[in-house]
């Protein structure tokens, strides 16, 4: 099995599964300030979730970014997608049939609260961001709370209550999301400057 990174063949020795090898080069790229942004087997592009049989594969390909670039871009990714989310939950017509507007507005839902919860963690975690300093714990800890209401009306099939929080609750703290994007943007970019002139 050859493993590729950033195009150059590598060599690693302590590993015994995909997520093991995924490990060791977490640990090469994190001396560089880089992180993994694609990761393709047999030619097929693969999250690191994945479950990958290393003894069936030829051929693991590792490509990867600068962490703040990583950060930024995903951070941009965030806001357009909170744009069109936000103007998808103004649609949201209580007066109409439940079973037709949930059908509308549920299926990517999760997926997308989720995802953008995770780009908070990430930017928290990756960085040496400060959510209090700028203003932005409130808005972390709350997302918690909002994201297990959104999933225990799911759960319980509580659909009026659902489509009421659709509308006003969540559209309500995705547009206080999107308040602060620009300010989490503006301090990545200045830590992605020094950054490079340390280096």
């Amino acid at each position: 099995m050859d493993i590729i990174l950033d195009n150059q063949k590598i060599e690693l020795k302590n590993f015994n599964s995909f997520k093991g090898i995924l490990s060791e080069i977490s640990k090469i790229l994190s001396k560089e300030n880089k992180i993994i942004s694609e990761i393709i087997v047999d030619g097929m592009s693969v999250n690191e979730n994945v479950e990958v049989d290393i003894n069936k594969i030829l051929t693991i390909e590792i490509k990867s970014k600068r962490t703040k670039i990583l950060l930024i871009e995903t951070v941009n990714e965030m806001e357009k997608f909170l744009k069109k989310f936000i103007k998808t939950l103004s649609n949201v017509d209580l007066n109409n049939n439940i079973e037709e507007e949930l059908d509308k507005y549920l299926k990517d839902n999760i997926d997308g609260l989720e995802w953008v919860f995770n780009v908070f963690s990430s930017v928290l975690n990756l960085s040496n961001i400060s959510f209090r300093e700028l203003g932005i714990e409130e808005t972390y800890l709350k997302f918690e709370d909002i994201f297990n209401t959104f999933l225990e009306y799911v759960e319980k099939e509580k659909k009026k209550q659902l489509l009421i929080f659709f509308k006003f609750n969540l559209k309500e703290f995705l547009m206080e999301i999107q308040e602060k994007t620009p300010i989490i943007l503006e301090y990545l970019i200045e830590e992605e400057k020094l950054d490079r002139i340390k280096a």
